[in-house]
């Protein structure tokens, strides 16, 4: 299918209006409120792929000092690469310095390749505005570089564009691949964290929800709902994906939320603690494993409450976390939640080095935004428990700050990539990457 007619085909997803569609779209107002609207496609057709080098999708993780610390660079470098002429390239991340990928991009862009990148003004580096000179800086126009000065739904103090997404609508043979990260395209995330990528592709509707999102933040204007949800149910391991746009009341006030308003206390509250067989431990308990990066303030002290009552639930709990406050890891502790710490190089932090962070804090830690569960897990729609094997990962930290973001949380409902976290977690838990909780550990993790 060329270009032109694969436009045609998305131009028959995307409403008329520019607001977004996909498989089954929900737009909500705010991140607790009331369905606003609705609509359903008919069945979903996936693309079929077409010949040529095919992108490795799925679940991969880096492991930062070692060899595999470029894995998740690497997938990104190598769908720039195969990306044909006259395909178009859309990147949105919080914090951009790899040379390598803006040179991938450059190269992409001279043999005919539309490339549009958004970064947050806050953290750009030397390597953005570069490219910005190379590709200038007009949304309109089929080639740029945009930079949002905070938030790029509301531009202004009290948010961020957080967003780590990557997308094609061609690379190789594979069409619409979307490839999302919890990591920035930095070489801090390459050599000093631990990160997660996930990767979908052939899905016309789930990626015309994300283009529709993109183009909005692209030109920084507040349009349409707070949070749009889209899910692909019509394939073997169903998955979804939840983007949230900001309103300036959000950001004005990001931790004014009761804990029943939190999208991730209200998630970690739909898990039942009794499963079937199958799921779960072999005595029929549910299993949840956590890796987060921020865990801290009035949001995380809710969020680390849920926690604890699914320990005190019966729940197979275990938390890997990195910037987590004492009073969060004392309410889980307490309950008998095991927790491990995978932050490490604690020093006085240069902003320029650490995306404008400042004072005491680490340099290496993990950055996951991770949840798995096996097990019993509550339908919203029935109001029923069903057992799954889930992973939900993304952009969003645990803390208040991300209500007046722009984030991206997907949940894929799979063995494949529910076993790929759950391993992934084991190796941080008993490996180098992690330490009991308590201790600010000045050197960097073992090699």
């Amino acid at each position: 299918m060329g270009q032109r007619v694969r436009r045609l085909l998305v131009a028959g997803i995307v409403a008329a209006t520019g607001t977004l569609a996909a498989a089954t779209v929900g737009v909500v107002d705010t991140a607790a409120g009331p369905q606003a609207a609705a609509a359903t496609a008919a069945a979903p057709v996936l693309l079929p792929p077409l010949p040529g080098w095919k992108p490795r999708l799925g679940p991969i993780f880096n492991d930062p000092g070692r060899k595999g610390s470029k894995a998740i660079v690497n997938r990104v470098l190598a769908a720039i690469n195969h990306t044909p002429k006259g395909e178009t390239i859309r990147m949105a991340t919080y914090s951009f310095d790899r040379s390598d990928v803006a040179s991938a991009l450059l190269r992409a862009r001279k043999r005919g390749v539309h490339v549009q990148v958004i970064v947050n003004e806050r953290t750009a580096s030397g390597v953005v505005y570069s490219l910005q000179r190379a590709l200038g800086k007009k949304p309109r126009y089929k080639n740029f570089v945009v930079t949002c000065p905070g938030r790029c739904r509301a531009p202004g103090d009290g948010g961020n564009q957080h967003l780590k997404i990557y997308s094609f609508t061609r690379t190789g043979g594979a069409r619409d691949v979307i490839i999302g990260s919890s990591g920035n395209m930095t070489s801090k995330a390459v050599y000093r964290q631990w990160n997660d990528s996930w990767a979908i592709a052939y899905d016309p509707k789930i990626f015309a929800t994300w283009v529709g999102f993109f183009n909005q933040m692209k030109m920084q204007r507040q349009t349409g709902a707070r949070v749009v949800t889209a899910s692909q149910p019509a394939v073997k391991s169903p998955y979804s994906i939840w983007l949230q746009r900001t309103t300036t009341a959000a950001a004005q006030a990001p931790v004014a939320r009761t804990a029943a308003q939190d999208p991730v206390v209200r998630r970690i509250r739909d898990v039942g603690c009794r499963t079937r067989a199958g799921f779960g431990t072999g005595d029929g308990r549910t299993v949840v494993r956590i890796m987060e990066y921020a865990l801290y303030g009035t949001r995380g002290n809710q969020i680390a409450s849920a926690i604890a009552a699914l320990k005190r639930g019966g729940c197979d709990v275990m938390v890997i976390g990195s910037v987590f406050s004492k009073q969060a890891v004392g309410i889980m502790q307490r309950a008998g939640v095991p927790v491990r710490m995978a932050d490490w190089s604690f020093a006085k932090r240069v902003p320029e080095e650490e995306d404008g962070l400042v004072g005491w804090g680490p340099r290496f830690y993990a950055h996951y935004k991770a949840m798995i569960v096996s097990g019993a897990f509550r339908n919203e729609a029935t109001g029923e428990y069903e057992a799954t094997k889930s992973v939900w990962t993304g952009s969003e930290n645990w803390s208040g700050i991300s209500f007046a973001n722009e984030e991206v949380v997907v949940r894929f409902s799979d063995p494949n990539y529910y076993r790929a976290y759950y391993q992934q977690f084991g190796k941080l838990w008993a490996g180098r990457a992690t330490h009991k909780a308590g201790v600010e550990p000045i050197t960097n993790p073992p090699a």
